[in-house]
């Protein structure tokens, strides 16, 4: 009878009594019928048969208790897993909920809030000013370059320490956080870092969580590549070329120290 029960049900004892009542009246439509299909048995074997019946009722009552039983235990065991899950979601610690470190983060509105904001902002100001142009020429291309290159601004950022790029190596893979709730932003990136910097990361390495203030400022690089060469032109003409332009960003660190969430005037930019 425990086999039938799959899941705790919070009206435990009334599910019981349900059992029991239809078991009392299923026994009791047994005598019923054995009383009117065989009237010629004897008062003796009669007493038998309803002590039997008897018998098992106390059986099923019996079963009904181990069943609810097992239930509270059951109930009790869901409870103990219940809180260990929500104290793991408290403490961020649960490895099957936590999202993975190369996971996108939020982007800031503030174009200066990380590294893919300002790589966005670029794109979408080259689409606008290009909308109708779709194939600019170099002095064109120049003149833009020199406009989003005066594109910079002072920032602190919140960063959490991911690794390093490599074996014996300055630059550091980190990723900006949100100080008021944890949030991860943008998505890891690698941070060239000058070597007393890169000391303090590697001096440190339980300190997970630092706060950088620099000069983040917009780059663009324009290069010319190969469309196609003489040969698929078929003798018809020069070889076909093109520009290509590439959007980026440097960081001029002015310093590095270790998180302070008690500094409310850190982790923005400015």
């Amino acid at each position: 009878m425990t086999d039938m029960i799959r899941r705790p049900d919070p009206r435990r004892s009334g599910f019981s009594r349900a059992i029991l009542l239809v078991g009392v009246g299923a026994v009791a439509l047994g005598v019923g019928v054995v009383a009117s299909a065989q009237q010629s048995k004897s008062p003796a074997q009669l007493r038998r048969e309803n002590d039997a019946l008897r018998e098992r009722i106390t059986e099923l009552e019996a079963e009904i208790a181990q069943a609810d039983k097992r239930i509270r235990s059951l109930d009790e065991q869901l409870a103990k897993a219940s809180a260990q899950l929500d104290q793991q979601a408290a403490n961020n610690h649960d490895p099957e909920t936590e999202a993975p470190p190369n996971a996108p983060g939020r982007i800031p509105d503030d174009r200066f809030g990380c590294p893919a904001a300002l790589r966005n902002w670029l794109i979408e100001d080259y689409s606008a000013q290009f909308k109708n142009n779709p194939s600019p020429s170099r002095k064109q291309l120049e003149q833009w370059q020199r406009r989003v290159a005066l594109e910079r601004a002072t920032v602190v950022w919140d960063l959490r320490m991911l690794g390093w790029s490599g074996d014996n190596t300055d630059t550091a893979r980190v990723r900006c956080f949100d100080r008021a709730t944890g949030e991860d932003l943008c998505f890891p990136f690698l941070l060239p870092l000058p070597e007393n910097d890169a000391d303090k990361l590697r001096n440190n390495p339980a300190q997970s969580d630092w706060t950088i203030e620099g000069i983040l400022a917009a780059t663009t690089g324009i290069t010319e590549v190969k469309l196609s060469d003489a040969n698929d032109q078929q003798g018809k003409g020069p070889p076909q070329t093109g520009l290509s332009l590439e959007f980026g960003w440097t960081l001029s660190i002015r310093s590095l120290e270790p998180f302070n969430p008690d500094d409310p005037g850190r982790g923005v930019a400015r």
